[in-house]
């Protein structure tokens, strides 16, 4: 064959570059077709769920507080009910305890506050007698429930199977002193009186309180704050403390006469809190922050 004659197959050379420039020119309209399909995708997506699932708007309602007056009736009332003590001595549960919660309370204090409101007007004389000849009188169970809830509110439960031994603020034939039992038949308190006391021996003072402040609030909670110090007498020395413990000492002073007026700024706070159930207040929680003065 001669060199000029045309070798098919021999003579053709591809270019590599345009061979790349075909494949790309074909690469391209694709890539643009998946990212238009993406992105129409996507807008659906979230057009879609802007309809069918709108964020929720955020339905808290701020809560207002309003400064009440120290004098004010609701505040007096409950204020009473945290310094309440048997025999004329404040109980000292709020006092000592840093966090008091319902579940802080034992059984016998649940009764010990929730029968401060109890009256003579609540016993009834069975007519019966115990061997020591002492009559019985008798307290519904349903109405020991109903000054439970009055003060602790509708969660509380108590236990009936301990006997109770509680000193009233009143009397019956002369006796305050009272022990009760529960009568499952009667669905009662057998309760007998048997003793008076008035007060008069009642422990030295240990601690100096004052009411500092109060509000309500709009989502019908009410709070109380009071300040407080411990005192402890050692070496002939007044020692004035933040803490029941005797831990966090504020000063020592060489005479007795303490005015916790003088103690404010360094003072701890128990902050006592209130809900509300049927339009009553019931007692909540108590917290003690000691002062970083």
């Amino acid at each position: 064959m001669k060199d000029d004659e045309i070798k098919i197959g021999e003579d053709i050379e591809e270019n590599p570059g345009e061979s790349k420039l075909r494949r790309e020119n074909k690469f391209i309209p694709i890539l643009i077709v998946i990212i238009v399909s993406i992105t129409i995708g996507l807008v659906v997506f979230f057009v879609s769920n802007s309809i069918f699932n709108p964020k929720k708007k955020d339905t808290k309602t701020e809560i207002v507080s309003k400064t009440l007056n120290l004098n004010d009736e609701n505040v007096e009332i409950l204020y009473s009910y945290v310094t309440y003590g048997v025999n004329n001595t404040r109980g000292d549960k709020f006092i000592k305890e840093q966090n008091v919660f319902l579940n802080s309370f034992t059984n016998y204090e649940k009764f010990y506050y929730a029968l401060m409101f109890a009256s003579y007007d609540d016993f009834t004389n069975t007519g019966e007698v115990d061997a020591n000849n002492n009559k019985i009188y008798s307290i519904s169970n349903s109405k020991i429930k109903e000054y439970m809830i009055r003060y602790f509110g509708p969660n509380v439960s108590y236990s009936t199977t301990s006997e109770i031994k509680y000193f009233f603020n009143f009397t019956i034939n002369g006796n305050n002193y009272g022990i009760m039992n529960y009568d499952s038949a009667s669905n009662s308190f057998n309760t007998i009186f048997i003793n008076y006391r008035d007060g008069s021996n009642s422990k030295d003072i240990n601690y100096y309180t004052k009411l500092s402040s109060a509000k309500s609030f709009s989502d019908g909670t009410l709070e109380i704050k009071e300040k407080i110090i411990y005192v402890a007498t050692e070496n002939n020395k007044t020692n004035i403390y933040k803490d029941y413990q005797h831990n966090m000492l504020i000063e020592s002073v060489n005479n007795s006469n303490i005015s916790i007026d003088d103690y404010l700024s360094r003072a701890s706070t128990i902050t006592y809190k209130f809900s509300t159930y049927n339009n009553t207040y019931y007692f909540d929680s108590s917290s003690i922050e000691n002062s970083s003065v």
